[in-house]
Parts: C-alpha cells; structure tokens; sequence
C-alpha cells in the first residue's frame, strides 16, 4: 500500500478503504458530517449523514485532479448564511499551501461555492476552522481559518479571517513565542461576560482567548439655512460687499453600537473635516471662522448625537450659480479604552461610510411653476463688410447680439456653421460687457457632419444668462487666403440651452456675404522694348505678363495701338504674338477716339495715346493663368511719320497701351497693387538745373532686419555714384505709431538713407532709378498687425536759395517708390522665392 503522495500512474490507488472517516466531525440540522482525509487517494472528502438516507460523499477529486494528497476533510464547519447552511472543509496539504472550501446544497447535490487557497508553502493552511455570528443575528459573520505551520522569523501560526482578507492574526502579534498558533479554534460563546462572543485559539502548549471589540456605526447629516441661495445674495450688481453671508450648515453625528452588548459607556475620540465645493479649482463659498474652503473638528463623543451649526459666506458675483455648492464630510473614529474591561476599545464598523455629500442649491428665477421657459434669439452682422476678399480680408469679424425676452437660459451655447476655409480665430466682448465681473466667452472647434463644413460653440464662464439680458461680442474668423467659398459665403448660428424650450425661427439666424478671390498680375515692358524712333519703317515692343497672386484665374490681354491721327496713318500691319504660346489667337478691333480736338489735348499733354487717335484694340484670352506664370507679348508693326506735322509739337510721345482685364465678378485685384512701383525723375521747367534724389529705406525694426544689401542705380546713367548714411528712427514707440498707422516707414524704422548727385539735370530730361535689395520677414511679427504697409520715400531737392519749385507744384518733389502690401507672414514663406512687387530686376530677390 502506497504512502500518501508517493503514488505513480502505475500504482495502485484507493477510494475509501483508507478513508479515515470521522477524523474531523461537526453537527449539521441535517446530521453528522464526518470528514474522510484518505478518501480517493488522500485527496479526501466528507460524508453527510441524514436521517432514513444513504450518506451523501462530498468531495473535488472526480472535478479537480490537482486535489490528490489535498486531505479535504481535515477540519470541518457549518456556516449559515440567510437561513441556508454551508458546509466549509479545510485541505491543509493542498498544492502544499492549503485550501478552505465551501460547498452549498443545490437542487440535487451539493455544489463547489467559494475556494480560497493558502499563501505559504507547508503553512497547513485549512487545518482548523471555526465559524462565528458575531451580531447575534442567526448568520456567520466570519469564518476563521487556522495556518499553525505558517512561518514568521521564530514565531510560528496564524489565523485568517475571513471573508475579511485582509485581516490576519499572527502569533507573533501576541506572544513572541508562541509556536503551532492557529493548531485549534473554538468560537461563539461569550466567556467574558460582556455580551459579545469571544474566540480560542490553540497553540503548542498555551490557549489564548481573544475577545470582541465593540462595533461602532455612525449616522452623518448636513442640513442648509436657508435651504437654498436666494437672487438677492449670488446676483452679480455694482457697489455689493465682496462677500455676503450665505447661512448656516448643521452637521450632526449619531454613534451608535452595532450590534447589542452589555457594554455602555462607549466612548469614542472623532474627528471630521468640512470642505466646500471639492474638486473644483476654487470654492465659491467659504467657512466664516476659516474663511477658506475647509473646516476641521476634534470632539470626544459618547453614545449621543453631536450637532453643530458653522456659518457660510458667499464672495460677490459667483460665475457658476447652476451648479449647487458641494459640502462633503470626512471623518475618522478612534475608540477609547473602556475602564471595567481592561484596554477594550470600540472599533468603528469596516464597512461603515466614512464620507457624506450635500447640495446647496441656488435659487432659479423660474416662476411659480420652477420651470424655465427662455425665450432666446440671435442675430449678427458682418460689421459693415460688404464683400470677402479672399486673399485680402484675412479676418472676418462677425458681430453677434443675443437676447433673452423669457425667463433664466441656463448653458446657453451659440454655435457657428461655416464652410472648411474659415478657421475660429478669437472671440471679444462687446463694449457694454468690458466691466470687472462681465461674463468671458470660450469657443471650441470641431468638424461637422462633412468635410467641408466646421462649426464652433461659444458658451459664457457665467452659466445662468438672466431674463431681459442682452449680450454682444465679436467672432473673429480666419480666412485662408487659398480658400474656396464659391461667390457667397453662408454663415449659420444657433443658439440652445439647457432648458430644453422648443426652438424658433428666432434661435436661429443666417447671412450671406458676396465673395471676390484677390488677384495680383503685373504687366511690364521690357527695357529692350523700342523707346526711341530714328524714322526706321519696323517697330517691336515686347511686354510681360505676370501672376504674382495665390491662385488660377482666367485672364484676358488687351493692347491699345494708335493706328491713325486725323486720317494719317501712325501704326501700319500692327500683329501681336505670344513666344511661350505662338498658337494663341488674338482678335481685334477698331476704336474711334473719344476726342475729337486732338490740337487742344495734345498742347497740353504732348501724347499721342487712344484718347485722340484712332486704335486698333487686340484682345488675347488666357483661359487659365497659372501662379507665378509668366507670358511675353510682342507687338510688331510698320510706324509712319506723316502725323508728326499735325501735331505742332517739337517732341511727341507716342504711347500704346497694354491691359490686364479678368471677371471682377470673381476676383479682386490685391489692393495696394494697382499703382506703378518704379521711380522716375523728370525734369519738366525750362532750365537745366544741379538736383540730388535721395532714397529713404526702411532697413530696421527693433533689432529685426527689414531690407538688406540696398543698391540703387540709374539705367540712363550705370557709372552714377550714390553715397548712403544710416539714419536712427525720430519715434521709439513704434507700436503705438503702427497701431494707429500699418505702414512701417522711417518715422519708427532705422533707414538707410541714399544720395544720387545729378550736377545738371537737363530740359525735359528723364531719368530712372531702380532700388534693389533683399526683403526679410522676421520683423512682421513684432507688429501684431495682419497688413502692414511697407514705404521707402523719394524726393527731389536743389539749392532753394537759387531755385524755385512752380507755386503748386511741391507735391511732386517727394513720392513714394517702395510701396509694398503684403499678407501673413506664411503666405510670403510659402513662396519658393520672396518676390516684391514690382520687381523689374534680373535677381528674383531684389524688390524695386
């Protein structure tokens, strides 16, 4: 016969001859029940004997096989839970740890409950078992496992409570040498006399009793006076005290015993803290005697209730008057020693709340029957836009008021639905709404159900918006310059609450604004183009078409060529042609002049253009213009002489006319760049004279470089010196000046200022200068402006105390010849190449 766990596969194996029966036995209302430790293997089992019955076998071998050598059936106990029994059986040498099972009855056979398994290997966890109802009440409170083999240093033994599992009692605890402690307990009878049962527990020579602890609970109230904040103390008005008292709290404990005992004079040391809206990042009301958020209490109670009432205040103009103030109270109970019973304490109960929350709620302005009925209604305007420039109008401002004509709107939301090229930028208070305790708006941004549409909800710090209240402020949008809204842009908002009042036409308001896309192309002619005519029978001149703007656009070219002067001919065989495209066709055109007294015009302006002259007018179309394409022109023609006679002048200019035209339905040219970029001096008076030109350019703004490497030259005159000195700013506060201004000149930008002699400047002599330099950006964000105009400044000047300028003719001595517009910063960046404007240089950097 094999030994217990020395079995093979091969072996001989046992079922109940080596049972043991009877080696633990506890008394059940149904019988006997006698533990069987060698049954099946000393996997082990027990037997349930009920009257005129077979006995009923309970066991886990025929389910578990990790069960073998388990000795299931080494302690054995009853426990009864609602009226139902329970039979708990150890098995000490379970996977060599231990094991305690419950097994219930079921509609046929007893069936595996609860498990629980021991933690250290050869503790002999199941070896003794003792179930205890320590209320009194007919149930098992707990049930306590014995674990005599369990180690600690040179102690030995412990008991686990369950179903407690945290709570362990270890020898150790109460003698440093107890040894085998756990090796029997015995429970449920009151052997002190105090009305609560007590426990044994068995050791290797001793028996120690451990006695019960009286059990505490506490029942917790907070009551409010008054039991709401009325109006008259939360309503934000001008000239109110800073804080204002808001009532009383009335916080109450009652300690009672949990269950009955002999024992009366209980007596507890408990503290509890008082904190008022916990979790928010600050309180909206506070203790009067602290007066901060918190309140702490220490009292020595007995067997009775404690009530105390601690004042409230309320600080001025509260933002959230929705949500009610949270009072939430913490307290902790530690009992005393009982003087007639030794060092007895009370314990409060391990599952008594240690925590209670109450609401003060604000008053509503609801009516009589306290439902809330707002009446809210929106409208807004584009603040006296009247067409988006996309490309141009980077911000869009839309200037909101909302109303209520009903009773509080509590969360009132305003939420915009607008297309995907428009981005959220920043909301602002109206004017009447600037005051110190104003409501502050926050918006968040979301794609909606599409991708081409966004929208955004506004809701104010101040979640009650009051009956008969108006607010405005200003939405503020950003416009992506590469934006694509078709020719209107539709705008929705809508406004809710929390109410839930059904919606009108008046929660909801839209507007439409016409949209233009901004353009920027350039025409130019070229410097090799024909200026002066030796009587030769063949003319050319050549121009350049240029798209400096952000998008495509369909473009036509117009040439206005006079072709004939009160019937001599000017132009002859006049044909245009395009070398990037030479199968472009271009139609033309006769157009009779607006002027018939070409004499009287041509004395007083010696020109020869299409407002005397009859013309020929050639329209190219350019189906799509392509960004940063360019496109050259050359007019070709036969040019007679005859008409010069006519015209009674020594000199005559002879002008043809080249025009850029595109469909302003669409598209706008960029604003700014309409005007001419080049500089020219004339000298228009009768003598020649000595003059000096001097350039003012912008090259510092606070450290930050605005042109670099400035040249200037002169194309009739290449060997020109200019000499050039550098010039501090007259205003340091250059923020203020282009707050009020977005033009960055000398006036606040350190300058370079460039010279360029002319020592006789002939009759009707003309002369042009050409300013070149590289363009920087880093300075654009130091004037938190979106536009900013940039100017350098030219200007004529001569020796006043010879000469004089014609009376009304000042003005022309001083002109600007850098005006430059440009948007964000991003947009230049995005360029491959920072182009300015205007430039007619060879170095794609240099701007004129």
């Amino acid at each position: 016969m094999p030994s217990p766990g020395t079995e093979t596969k091969s072996g001989s194996s046992f079922e109940w001859e080596m049972a043991q029966e009877g080696f633990s036995a506890v008394f059940t209302p149904d019988g006997p029940v006698l533990g069987a430790v060698g049954s099946f293997s000393w996997s082990g089992g027990a037997f349930l004997y009920q009257p005129n019955k077979n006995p009923t076998f309970l066991n886990m071998s025929e389910e578990r096989v990790d069960m073998r050598d388990s000795y299931l059936g080494y302690s054995t106990e009853l426990a009864l839970w609602k009226g139902e029994q329970n039979l708990v059986l150890g098995a000490p040498r379970y996977q060599h740890t231990g094991k305690v099972v419950i097994f219930t009855p079921g509609p046929k056979q007893w069936r595996l409950k609860a498990e629980v398994t021991g933690t250290q290997t050869g503790s002999y966890f199941g070896a003794s078992l003792c179930s205890m109802d320590v209320n009194r009440d007919g149930n098992t409170d707990l049930v306590l496992i014995g674990a005599p083999h369990f180690y600690e240093q040179t102690q030995g033994g412990r008991v686990s409570v369950c179903p407690l599992p945290k709570v362990r009692v270890a020898g150790s605890q109460l003698s440093p040498r107890l040894q085998y402690f756990g090796q029997s307990l015995s429970g449920g009878q009151d052997l002190t006399e105090d009305g609560l049962v007590d426990l044994a527990v068995g050791a290797q020579g001793h028996a120690l009793l451990l006695r019960t602890r009286p059990v505490l609970q506490v029942w917790m109230s907070i009551r409010f006076t008054p039991p709401e904040i009325p109006r008259s103390v939360y309503e934000c008005q001008e000239q109110v005290a800073p804080v204002r008292t808001l009532g009383d709290a009335t916080v109450c404990l009652h300690i009672y015993k949990s269950s009955k005992n002999r024992l009366s004079d209980l007596q507890s040391s408990v503290t509890f803290d008082l904190a008022l809206d916990p979790g928010r990042p600050s309180s909206r009301a506070v203790f009067k005697e602290t007066n901060t958020r918190t309140l702490s209490r220490a009292r020595d109670l007995g067997l009775t209730q404690y009530c105390e009432a601690v004042p409230l205040l309320l600080p001025a103009c509260v933002e959230d008057s929705m949500t009610p103030i949270i009072m939430r109270l913490n307290f902790s109970l530690e009992g005393k020693q009982i003087p007639s019973f030794g060092k007895l304490r009370p314990m409060l109960d391990v599952n008594s709340q240690r925590y209670l929350t109450a609401s003060l709620p604000f008053e509503k302005n609801c009516g009589d029957d306290r439902v809330c009925q707002d009446d809210l209604s929106i409208s807004f305007d584009f603040s006296g836009l009247n067409t988006l420039l996309v490309g141009s109008n980077l911000e869009l401002n839309v200037a909101v008021a909302l109303r209520n004509d009903g009773e509080d709107s509590y969360r009132t939301t305003v939420t915009f639905s607008y297309p995907a090229g428009l981005s959220y930028r920043r909301v602002t208070e109206g004017q009447n709404q600037l005051q110190l305790h104003s409501p502050r708006l926050t918006c968040d941004s979301v794609p909606a159900g599409s991708q081409d549409t966004w929208t955004t909800s506004c809701s104010s710090n101040h979640l009650i918006f009051r009956g008969g209240a108006q607010i405005t402020f200003l939405a503020t949008f950003d416009v992506s310059p590469r934006a694509v809204l078709g020719d209107r842009l539709l705008l929705t908002a809508n406004v809710s609450s929390d109410n839930n009042t059904p919606r009108t036409s008046k929660t909801t308001f839209q507007l439409e604004l016409p949209v233009k896309y901004t353009v920027y192309t350039v025409i130019s002619s070229h410097e090799q183009s024909t200026k002066y005519l030796n009587f030769s029978a063949s003319e050319k001149q050549q121009s350049s078409v240029n798209n400096l703007g952000q998008r495509d656009l369909p473009v036509s070219i117009y040439f206005w060529v006079p072709m004939e002067l009160h019937q001599e001919p000017v132009w002859m065989q006049v044909e245009v042609s395009c070398p990037q495209n030479p199968s472009m066709q271009c139609s033309s055109e006769r157009i009779a002049p607006p002027e018939s007294d070409f004499l009287n015009h041509i004395q007083k302006n010696a020109v020869l253009d299409c407002s005397i002259a009859a013309c020929l007018r050639l329209r190219c179309d350019i189906p799509s213009f392509g960004v940063q394409e360019e496109l050259d022109f050359v007019l070709k023609g036969n040019l007679s002489f005859g008409w010069v006679s006519q015209t009674l002048q020594k000199k005559v200019s002879l002008v043809s006319v080249a025009e850029i035209t595109f469909d302003r339905s669409v598209y706008a040219q960029l604003p700014g760049q309409e005007a001419f970029l080049r500089a020219q001096v004339n000298n228009l008076g009768q003598r020649d004279l000595p003059v000096s030109i001097y350039f003012w350019v912008p090259m510092e703004l606070h450290q930050e470089p605005v042109w670099t490497q400035v040249e200037v030259s002169c194309p009739q005159n290449p060997s020109m010196q200019c000499s050039s000195e550098r010039i501090a700013p007259p205003e340091s506060d250059f923020l203020n000046h282009i707050q009020k201004n977005a033009v960055l000149d000398c006036s606040i930008a350190a300058c370079l200022r460039l010279r360029c002699d002319i020592p006789s400047f002939g009759v009707q002599e003309e002369l042009d200068f050409v300013l070149k330099g590289n363009l920087s950006f880093g300075w654009v964000s130091q004037t938190l402006q979106k536009k900013v105009s940039l100017v350098s400044v030219a200007e004529i000047t001569f020796d006043r105390s010879v000469y004089a300028q014609l009376p009304g003719q000042e003005a022309f001595l001083r002109a600007q010849v850098g005006f430059f517009k440009r948007q964000y910063k991003e947009m230049m960046q995005e360029e491959n190449q920072q182009i300015v404007p205007g430039n007619e240089a060879s170095d794609p950097r240099a701007a004129q």
